[in-house]
């Protein structure tokens, strides 16, 4: 594949007026594809507690919070509202002509130096000292108001979640999933870098067309000047150097890994990808036709789909670092008194228990991902495979344990589940 504009040379005229002359132009690099379906990466895993649930919900009750003006600070569920200011050269004393920042609110619960708060009134001068002992700043205290937590009620948590739930439990399971979500996308971003670094640690022995270079430098630079940064600061010259690089060089990879896979997006691609970025804005009922057909004739959105992909592809087909095991024996009565309902069993539960038990890794984002699920009902499928045997309890940052380690001893274990 041709990249960039030809350039011609070496151009000679002929008496019979015809013209002799020479193309160059650069071309994708043909290098061979190692092995990257057996990548050793770690996806970080997070299960979020209810702890996690708890402080979340306790923030959006001071975020609803009653606020009432008062002159004296005595306790810490205060918000303080002050004007900061330098001092005066080679002393501790203010300097009222150099303001650094006006109106700044300040929960003081939520910082590390509300100790110098304690007491203040309206109009006090605190004087703030930095860390290295050096450094000093004033604020001064404009206003201060009481805070006073919303109370957790039916009231509360209509307002809230919008008139969606009206008790505590079933908002909490939202809370749960909505942080569930926020670490799974994170966890997800961790795991493309991890793909992108060992593919390119892999590849780098082929040459980059300097044409594409060009274009991924052009852009990093006008994202640069959109952000007003410095451009003649050797460190960002550096950065947008190296990560040109990395960026076309990854893209290259991508492609031909997307050639030699068949890899494309099919329409369900499409309608994940509106679920996860578009369906704040919507409710269930809206018809999603007009926008699939939008991002249909998205060739970034549709780029952005394919890497997904690509990175879904390589990690769930990808090496472990330690040895295989052989399986050990389960004895059937160890299932016996497990809180597992055979009645009440998800459908899906044996394609859940094949899946996890062909790539070995106890994940729930695994079949939200391969499964095309929810939040809840993978959590649920994990929560059987647990009870039936089939992975180990939740361990916390780390995936669970898969027990079970072939195909035909799922079917075995399957069969005596019946």
């Amino acid at each position: 594949h041709m990249v960039g504009r030809p350039a011609i040379m070496d151009i000679k005229h002929s008496e019979d007026k015809s013209h002799i002359y020479k193309v160059e132009f650069e071309v994708i690099p043909d290098f061979e594809l190692k092995d990257y379906k057996s990548l050793v990466v770690e996806e970080p895993v997070h299960r979020v507690t209810d702890e996690e649930v708890e402080k979340s919900l306790t923030d959006l009750t001071y975020k609803m919070a009653d606020r009432s003006a008062i002159e004296k600070i005595e306790d810490f569920d205060v918000q303080v509202v002050v004007d900061s200011f330098a001092v005066k050269d080679g002393t501790k004393e203010i300097d009222m002509e150099k303001a650094i920042d006006k109106s700044i609110p300040i929960e003081l619960k939520n910082v590390d130096f509300k100790d110098i708060f304690l007491n203040a009134k309206v109009g006090s001068q605190l004087l703030y000292e930095y860390n290295d002992g050096k450094s000093y700043e004033y604020f001064v205290v404009k206003e201060i108001y009481k805070v006073t937590p919303a109370t957790i009620n039916e009231e509360f948590i209509k307002k809230v979640s919008n008139n969606k739930f009206d008790n505590i439990e079933d908002y909490k399971q939202e809370i749960s999933f909505m942080l569930q979500k926020q670490w799974d996308d994170r966890s997800r971003e961790e795991l493309k870098i991890q793909v992108y670094d060992k593919l390119i640690d892999m590849h780098s022995d082929f040459n980059i067309p300097d044409a594409l270079l060009t274009v991924a430098k052009d852009q990093l630079i006008e994202n640069f000047k959109k952000q007003k940064i410095d451009l003649n600061n050797k460190h960002i010259q550096d950065y947008i150097s190296s990560q040109s690089e990395k960026l076309t060089r990854i893209e290259i990879i991508l492609n031909k890994i997307t050639e030699k896979e068949s890899i494309k997006v099919e329409e369900f691609d499409i309608e994940n990808f509106i679920d996860k970025y578009y369906s704040q804005y919507f409710g269930s009922e809206v018809d999603k036709s007009p926008l699939v057909q939008h991002i249909r004739k998205d060739e970034q959105a549709l780029a952005s789909i394919l890497k997904e992909k690509i990175v879904d592809f390589i990690g769930d087909q990808r090496g472990y670092p330690q040895a295989f095991l052989l399986p050990e024996y389960i004895d059937e009565k160890e299932l016996e008194g497990k809180d597992f309902d055979l009645s009440d069993r998800d459908s899906l539960f044996n394609d859940a228990a094949r899946l996890i038990v062909q790539n070995q890794i106890g994940s729930t984002s695994l079949l939200q991902r391969r499964m095309k699920l929810g939040y809840n009902r993978a959590g649920r499928l994990m929560d059987q495979l647990e009870a039936a045997g089939i992975v180990g309890p939740n361990q916390g940052s780390k995936a669970r344990d898969v027990l079970i380690k072939t195909e035909m001893e799922l079917q075995q274990h399957l069969d005596i589940l019946g």
